[in-house]
Parts: structure tokens; sequence; C-alpha cells
């Protein structure tokens, strides 16, 4: 994992242009891109959600400023929403596969 380059011409096509960093040895250039590419607002929500995992793995957290509270309750609605959503696609998938009929009989080729 600390040498993608070793292995990203045999695991990669070369059609994957997205995955062109692979190629070349690790950067640490791009760690810190977070900072550039969120909003403050972005930031803050991020660290109040995320704040807990983020620390329990050694990362420090951005800013001690909590987001708004208005911030914070529309997150987790559409949290609530989008999890929702996943276990109802989840329950429709498992009804479809009780629901699929048995097994296929075989037949041997003819011919």
């Amino acid at each position: 994992m600390t040498e993608p380059h070793r292995v990203a011409g045999m695991a990669l096509p070369a059609r994957r242009t997205w995955h062109r960093r692979t190629h070349s040895a690790l950067d640490i250039s791009r760690a810190v891109t977070w900072t550039i590419r969120l909003t403050p607002h972005q930031i803050r929500l991020s660290g109040a959600v995320l704040g807990e995992r983020l620390t329990s793995h050694g990362y420090g957290l951005a800013g001690a400023v909590r987001p708004d509270p208005a911030e914070l309750l529309r997150y987790r609605r559409v949290e609530v929403l989008r999890r929702a959503a996943h276990a109802e696609r989840r329950t429709l998938d498992r009804l479809a596969r009780i629901r699929e009929p048995g097994p296929v009989a075989c037949r041997p080729a003819t011919g």
C-alpha cells in the first residue's frame, strides 16, 4: 500500500486516467488539500460530525468552532433520510432474492 507505483502498471489499465498519481511514489503534498477545497462551513461541519472518529484514528480537529445548530440539524436530517433510503433498498433487494424462482433444472446440451 505504501508503494502503489510498483504494481500500478499491472493493476490499472491505461484508460483509467484518474488514477495517474498511483504510477508515481507517494507524495504528501495532497494531504492537506481539503483545507483549500472545503469551505470553512464544511470544515466545521465535518469536524462536528466526524470529530470522534478522526481523533480515535490519531487526527487532530481543524477548528474548535462548532457549526450552527441549524446546520447540524440539517445535516442530521439528510443523514437520516439517506440511511432510510439505503435500508429500504437493502430490504427490497432481499425480498427480490427471496421471490426469485428456485433452482433451474439442468439440461445437457444436445447437438
